[in-house]
């Protein structure tokens, strides 16, 4: 699936977006893909045993700003399972999820990205490898960043007013 620079896609009505192949989802500077969630929504996006890896670049998330209950049994609005992504220049605004981001056993790179207003993790990563780079997280409920069983790189990062801790490096990690 590719998305084009100035694209908008909107969640609403308990929508979710489940892919078992790649996306690739290039906007610009000037022309953002646009990713939003109208409304109380069970809207998330799961990428699940992708064999490509998967590229978002420019695309502004906007998430819900009120809870809800997931029923796909993954606890973030942008999820992926055995699935490589590579995250460059998006932001992630406003989410009332569990995570903002969700990475399970997946190989990722993180950079330029911008984490604002999320209920509880802004990233949330298990038994995974990858690196964070560049990146600000302001406005969190619980952490900036928490990992457990991963292998992460980090490197100028900024944390604004996390609630709970910036870093959480839990077990058999490496930071």
């Amino acid at each position: 699936i590719i998305g084009q620079p100035g694209q908008k896609i909107t969640f609403e009505n308990n929508a979710k977006m489940i892919s078992y192949s790649q996306l690739i989802f290039n906007g610009e500077e000037d022309r953002p893909i646009i990713i939003e969630t109208k409304g109380r929504s069970e809207s998330s996006i799961s990428l699940i045993n992708t064999k490509g890896r998967s590229i978002f670049s420019n695309v502004h998330f906007f998430g819900s700003t009120e809870p809800y209950t997931p029923l796909t049994g993954f606890t973030g609005y942008f999820n992926t399972y055995e699935s490589d992504i590579d995250i460059f220049k998006c932001l992630f605004e406003n989410n009332a999820e569990e995570d903002f981001l969700n990475l399970i056993r997946s190989n990722f790179n993180i950079s330029f990205t911008n984490f604002i207003n999320s209920k509880s993790d802004a990233i949330d990563s298990d038994f995974s490898s990858g690196s964070i780079k560049s990146c600000k997280f302001f406005n969190l409920g619980n952490d900036a960043i928490d990992i457990s069983g991963t292998d992460l790189i980090i490197e100028n990062i900024f944390i604004d007013r996390a609630m709970d801790k910036g870093l959480s490096i839990g077990e058999k990690s490496h930071l």
